[in-house]
């Protein structure tokens, strides 16, 4: 397509791809979610050298002590 002038004298270009096509809503998606599992897995990360430097493992043994709990609770069974 060429461009034309409009009413005010200016030069309007087409554009071949919409703001609104399929392709880049789907492209935008994908980064989207690219990005919130990147900022995820860098901030787990973080946390993770963070609690095993200064904290000597302590949020991690709170985590394990909340497993065996949850464990324990599940395997007896309740008195009917």
């Amino acid at each position: 397509m060429s461009p034309k002038a409009d009413v005010t004298g200016m030069r309007t270009c087409y554009s071949f791809t919409t703001p609104h096509s399929p392709v880049l809503a789907k492209s935008s998606r994908n980064l989207k979610y690219g990005k919130r599992v990147a900022y995820i897995s860098s901030s787990m990360g973080i946390l993770y050298v963070f609690d095993r430097y200064y904290n000597a493992s302590a949020i991690f043994r709170s985590l394990q002590t909340i497993w065996t709990v949850c464990a324990s609770i599940v395997s007896v069974p309740l008195p009917y």
